[in-house]
Order: structure tokens, then C-alpha cells, then sequence
């Protein structure tokens, strides 16, 4: 069984670029324009799962028209299924007014929020495949390892899915794929 996943992660859509005002739109757009290039890539590659690990958007008050037009370049993705993890910047937060429930409700459903610590089952793909985020609360940067490198139960594929570093790891490591 195979499942050819893209990554990204701290695309930070809505920066605000405000120590550059000569440049600060292009900028601006650079992180949409590269968020439209990456969901390409990816769709020219035949991946089933494109996966935002982290920080998609700078912070947790975007414009709504932040948020909509993100949702409109995810929707363009052909594979099986786009799961978002909220970092540190975008951290998930409740409410109906909330970053996470806007971006809900105009993302199609094939667009999948890792908004709590637990397993999700990727559908519409093979229902064996799961990732394991690491879901931040508030601005916090630790992480536990939940098993991650265990391996998993009965032959499944689990994808684990983090932002930032895990503790024992180096800071650089923001995903772990495990068999």
C-alpha cells in the first residue's frame, strides 16, 4: 500500500510585512501565490494527502478574506484529501467566530482540521491511513511523544503529524511518518 503524501508547514498567510511598506503587498501575495504553487506541485506529482504541518496562517485574527481565499487554493488540490495541523501561530481555538471555524466552513470535505490530540481517520482514502497530530494549545511549544515512533497497531499506516520539535528530537523535526 503506498500513500504519496506532500508537506508543508509555516506557509504564515496574512503576514503583515509592516518593517517593508514599499513592499509589503507583494509580499504578501509571494505566500498566497506560493501556497497555489505548492497545491500544483502536488497535484502534478499525483499525491493523495496534502499535508500543512503547522502555521498555514501568521495568526489567529486573519482578515476573513485571508481565510477564504486559503481555503479556495486548498480546494484546487486533486489528491484524496488536505489535512491542515494548527501551530503555534494559528493555534485552534473554539467558538463559532474562531480562525478554525471559519476555515471549516469554507473548506470543502476533503479538507480535514487536526484540531485535537487523537488519531483521524483520512477519508476519503483507505481507512487503515491515520495521521497523529501533536495539536498545540495556546502559544505552548512543548510536545510529548505519544508513541509515535512505536510503530503501528496491526500493520496499519499512521502518518504522525507535529509542529515544531519533540521533545528528544532535534528543533528542526516538525513531522514523523511511521510504518
Amino acid at each position: 500500500m503506498e500513500l504519496k503524501i506532500f508537506l508543508t508547514a509555516d506557509v504564515h498567510l496574512g503576514m503583515k510585512f509592516a518593517q517593508y511598506p514599499e513592499v509589503q503587498k507583494e509580499l504578501s501575495e509571494a505566500r498566497f501565490e506560493t501556497l497555489k504553487g505548492l497545491v500544483e506541485r502536488a497535484n502534478a506529482e499525483g499525491c493523495g494527502l496534502f499535508l500543512v504541518a503547522g502555521d498555514l496562517f501568521d495568526r489567529v485574527s486573519v482578515p476573513k478574506e485571508t481565510i477564504v481565499r486559503a481555503a479556495a487554493i486548498l480546494g484546487e488540490f486533486q489528491g484524496e484529501l488536505t489535512a491542515v495541523l494548527p501551530g503555534n501561530h494559528d493555534f485552534h481555538a473554539t467558538g463559532s467566530d474562531s480562525l478554525w471555524a471559519e476555515f471549516g466552513s469554507r473548506s470543502g470535505d476533503r479538507t480535514l482540521v487536526l484540531a485535537e490530540k487523537r488519531p483521524y481517520p483520512l477519508r476519503p482514502l483507505q481507512p487503515r491511513r491515520r495521521p497523529l497530530p501533536r495539536a498545540l494549545r495556546g502559544k505552548a511549544l512543548g510536545a510529548k511523544r505519544s508513541g509515535m515512533g512505536s510503530g503501528a497497531p496491526g500493520g496499519a499506516f499512521h502518518v504522525g503529524v507535529a509542529h515544531g520539535s519533540l521533545m528528544g528530537s532535534p528543533p528542526t523535526s516538525t513531522s514523523a511518518i511511521t510504518p
